[in-house]
């Protein structure tokens, strides 16, 4: 796997083993930063290894999350 190599593959099993399903939320449980996990994920989608969904519901301020899949 060569999109982004250690870091997709952290990002691939966070998703699995917790269900996260957004960047904030990877970047979080991650503890990286958003635009490392911004980054490792467009490589992912690149791929064709992630799908990104719909727009998740509003929480308060700022853009509203895709959820990724």
């Amino acid at each position: 796997m060569r999109a982004g190599g250690q870091a997709a593959a952290r990002v691939l099993a966070e998703m699995v083993s917790s269900g996260a399903d957004s960047r904030k939320a990877l970047a979080t449980a991650l503890q990286l930063s958003k635009a490392s996990v911004s980054r490792t994920v467009s490589g992912l989608l690149a791929h064709g290894l992630l799908k990104e969904g719909r727009k998740q519901a509003d929480a308060g301020r700022g853009r509203r999350a895709i959820s990724l899949r």
